[in-house]
C-alpha cells in the first residue's frame, strides 16, 4: 500500500498522536524526526503493516484517557 497523509491521520490516537509501535510499522525510528510524515508520504508499506498501524491507534492510551472523550 502507498502511504498518504490521509492514511497517517487515520492512525492518530484519540489524543492526537501515534505510538512507537505504529511508527515502527511505518519504518520510522523513535523518536520520530521532524518532517517524518512528509518523508513517508508516497512510500510503500505492506498491507499487513498498514492494517496493524490502524488497529494500533489508541491502544497505547490508558482506559481513563479514552473515557475522557477526547475528540481531535
Amino acid at each position: 500500500m502507498i502511504v498518504t497523509k490521509k492514511f497517517i491521520e487515520e492512525g492518530r490516537s484519540k489524543n492526537g498522536g501515534w505510538s512507537k509501535k505504529q511508527l515502527e510499522l511505518l519504518g520510522i525510528s523513535w523518536p520520530p524526526e521532524k518532517g517524518w510524515q512528509d518523508r513517508l508520504n508516497g512510500k510503500e508499506i505492506s498491507d499487513e503493516n498498514a492494517e496493524q498501524f490502524i488497529k494500533e491507534a489508541s491502544k497505547h492510551l490508558k482506559s481513563e484517557d479514552l473515557q475522557r472523550g477526547f475528540d481531535f
